[in-house]
């Protein structure tokens, strides 16, 4: 008998989303669609706007029409259309995605209503639709997180909703990815939440594990937290660290409390995608691990080739650099997380000889911090001698060439509940050059731990347990490990080589995740099971 499964995630990759959380929806779906006894379903809002290209015909294929959703004292009708998620290459299993389809979905905003909608309609939906009934649903991240609460209050005793285990996953803790509201862009008073979800003030009560209230708001991911039969983290060590003041945006004590319903499994990356032996972005200089390391070397000299030649709008950013300059790349979003250790001794590592530094990404629109950032580092950029290159914002295309030509990738972290960046670049033949936390120190084997090392690390002692990092400090040691990594790459081009194949042969597929989760899939429902019976 097939385990049913139903992932609902706010973003998918190849549908509508183009960060993390989408990257691993889609990929972990796919590695379980590989298996002949699991079937999986992925469910997301139907939103009108999409990021995607090519994927106009989505709403196409409706298969359940007029579904009621109650919210507040009104109904809202819903729909479901289905599309198959788009594939990497031709013997890729198929994957069917739900797009829940509602008036309210007109365009991705993180409303608090959108995800009430979300996760109501979810159940909705599964109320009414007799073709695929899951066993067990993994919600991730906030705006999933009303489902273990809804399944175990208002739907507990329906016969069919009521056995449903629940997973939650949450991908980032931190407080500005709790959903908690009201806050500064969308007031909505916590009440007013409470009555378009249909929940009453016993949602509501401080203090409580399983409660909605959090710091005086309603916040989603406590609901998840406090209401799901397991909760897991992206790595094992996120997963302590979350148990922490420093690192658990408010919920240490709730997560120590639920520590034996914790765990930690690190993220994989679709290796379909990022594959340096196909990747169409990289042709005609594709290499592989089996190749011999002048070889990957070469090739990654003339993607950078490639890379110069790139452009947008008559354009051509990156026509500047140096074949035989060290390039150090930074790709991720331009905020206090990814970079607030790096600014300080940018310019610095701007400095060095014979560097120049790529950086691929964009602030958050609300961020002040990163928008200081982006301007700082296009100050840098605009200063002459072609030491740093900046394209901000995000071009798929753009990112597999940078995460090619590139011979190393920073990384120095505040926290990385797992990070793929450092991924991609050692299956890309790039050494990561990390602070180490969260995921990364999972990942990341630092040169002088020994044979097995595939990359370089840091890690600053931080007295204060409120604190994620001393940031000052920080920035020295990654100067400093830079400077360690040149010097190896200069002196040393035979452990170089090594290093570089360490990272390539390393397994970051989603096999070995995969099979984790589907342990606590099972523990999930046994547990689910349990509780049913202890109930009844």
């Amino acid at each position: 008998m097939k385990l049913k499964i139903l992932l609902v995630s706010n973003q998918v990759r190849g549908i509508d989303g183009t960060g993390g959380l989408g990257d691993v929806a889609t990929a972990l779906a796919k590695a379980f669609a590989l298996h002949e006894d699991i079937d999986i379903r992925v469910l997301m809002p139907g939103y009108q706007t999409v990021s995607g290209k090519g994927i106009n015909d989505r709403f196409h294929t409706v298969i359940t029409k007029d579904i009621s959703v109650p919210f507040g004292d009104k109904i809202r009708s819903a729909h479901i259309c289905q599309y198959i998620l788009p594939k990497s290459h031709s013997d890729e299993p198929s994957v069917p995605c739900y797009l829940l389809c509602i008036e309210e979905f007109d365009q991705a905003k993180d409303l608090p209503e959108q995800a009430i909608l979300l996760c109501r309609g979810t159940i909705e939906f599964l109320r009414v639709f007799e073709n695929f009934r899951p066993d067990i649903i993994h919600c991730n991240d906030w705006h999933t997180g009303l489902i273990p609460v809804y399944l175990n209050t208002l739907y507990g005793k329906d016969p069919y909703l009521g056995r449903i285990a629940t997973l939650y996953t949450t991908h980032n803790v931190g407080y500005f990815y709790q959903g908690a509201f009201p806050d500064k862009e969308y007031p909505t008073p916590a009440e007013r939440l409470l009555y378009l979800a249909g929940l009453g003030s016993w949602a509501f009560q401080p203090l409580r594990t399983r409660s909605l209230e959090h710091q005086a708001r309603f916040n989603f991911t406590k609901g998840g937290l406090g209401f799901a039969d397991l909760i897991n983290t992206v790595s094992i060590t996120y997963s302590h660290e979350i148990r922490t003041p420093a690192f658990g945006g408010g919920f240490e004590h709730l997560l120590r409390e639920r520590s034996r319903d914790l765990c930690g499994i690190v993220n994989g990356i679709d290796t379909a995608e990022w594959n340096p032996a196909d990747d169409p972005n990289i042709s005609p200089y594709n290499y592989s691990k089996s190749d011999a390391i002048n070889v990957i070397l070469k090739q990654k000299r003339l993607i950078r080739q490639l890379l110069k030649s790139w452009g947008r709008d008559n354009r051509k950013p990156f026509s500047g650099l140096k074949d035989d300059a060290h390039l150090l790349s930074l790709i991720g979003r331009l905020s206090d997380q990814k970079i607030a250790i790096l600014m300080p001794v940018l310019e610095k590592i701007c400095g060095l000889e014979n560097i120049q530094i790529i950086v691929l990404g964009a602030s958050h629109p609300l961020d002040s911090h990163g928008k200081r950032y982006a301007a700082q580092i296009h100050r840098l950029a605009d200063m002459p001698g072609n030491k740093m290159f900046f394209f901000e914002g995000f071009e798929p295309e753009l990112s597999h060439l940078i995460y090619a030509a590139s011979d190393m990738l920073l990384m120095p972290s505040t926290y990385e509940p797992c990070g793929l960046a450092q991924l991609i670049s050692m299956r890309y033949g790039t050494i990561p050059v990390v602070r180490f936390t969260g995921g990364l120190v999972d990942t990341v084997v630092d040169e002088q731990a020994g044979l097995n090392g595939n990359g370089f690390g840091f890690k600053e002692p931080v007295s204060d347990s409120f604190a994620m990092a001393n940031i000052p400090h920080a920035a020295e040691l990654l100067l400093v490990t830079i400077g360690r990594a040149i010097e190896i790459c200069n002196k040393n081009p035979k452990r170089w080589g090594e290093l570089v194949k360490n990272g390539m042969v390393k397994d970051s597929s989603w096999a070995i995740s995969a099979n984790q989760y589907m342990k606590i899939y099972h523990e999930a429902i046994d547990r689910r099971v349990r509780f049913n019976f202890l109930s009844a």
